[in-house]
């Protein structure tokens, strides 16, 4: 179904545009019937007879197929799927479903251990596509580190092609400004960063610029929304345990503590 809402376009249509790391499923067939039967009265047609048949048919037919293959499409988005729809949508300049799709996907970026629901999806997704939604105001993530998580998990799905993108993503995507001093000594403590020199360099920048006060680049990097309703949330939360760990006798952390990343 997904080479339908593309076939409108002057091609080949037996070369693909877009080509699918999913094979096709009783429930794709099931739709492609329904939209043959819907716009072409066909009692049969498969996903290929029914492209072809479309391409020998009217404007109009391939207009209302594609229609309905784009809003099947758009109301199929899910976790589940997002990442591979978001790069279908993209590629092939579907600008309705891409928003759909991209909305589910700053939603659904593997957190830490736990991979992307679309773990296929996103592992196929091209750099330019991931750098975009790494870059995204919208992106829901409770801190930078978890941007960074998620380089390294597409990284680690090709590692001898991607190795050497990882510090252009990390240095693009990663809000290196807005973290604090802890959050720089755990991103230089995360396995994969050892795994790119020019990443340890740039972690290693970001805290000596973070310790004298200066931004590591021409200004400093707005929090995304969604990291600074997580910080709010985890202030609020230390505040009210100060108390009560006051009232057991319970030392905090001191204030003097200076923990360090590796100077390169």
């Amino acid at each position: 179904m997904l080479t339908l809402p593309n076939v409108i376009a002057t091609q080949d249509i037996s070369q693909p545009v877009f080509h699918h790391i999913d094979h096709v499923t009783d429930t794709g067939r099931l739709a492609v019937q329904r939209v043959a039967a819907a716009v072409l009265n066909a009692t049969y047609l498969d996903e290929r007879q029914l492209t072809f048949a479309l391409a020998t048919s009217t404007v109009q037919h391939v207009l209302a197929a594609r229609h309905l293959c784009l809003v099947a499409l758009q109301a199929s988005v899910c976790p589940d799927n997002c990442f591979r729809l978001f790069s279908f949508a993209d590629q092939c300049g579907i600008a309705p479903l891409r928003q759909a799709a991209e909305q589910s996907c700053l939603a659904s970026l593997p957190r830490g251990d736990a991979a992307a629901q679309d773990a296929a999806g996103f592992a196929q997704l091209p750099q330019d596509q991931l750098q975009r939604l790494l870059q995204s105001d919208g992106l829901q993530v409770a801190s930078e580190i978890e941007v960074f998580r998620a380089i390294a998990a597409w990284t680690q799905a090709q590692p001898l092609e991607r190795t050497p993108l990882m510090a252009a993503l990390v240095r693009a995507c990663v809000r290196l400004d807005s973290m604090d001093r802890e959050q720089l000594v755990q991103l230089d403590s995360e396995p994969a960063t050892s795994d790119s020199p020019e990443v340890i360099r740039l972690v290693a920048h970001a805290y000596m610029l973070h310790i004298v006060g200066l931004p590591s680049g021409a200004g400093a990097a707005r929090p995304r929304d969604s990291v600074a309703r997580a910080a709010a949330a985890a202030a609020a939360a230390t505040a009210m345990a100060v108390p009560a760990a006051a009232g057991c006798g319970v030392s905090g952390v001191d204030p003097f503590s200076r923990p360090a990343v590796r100077v390169v």
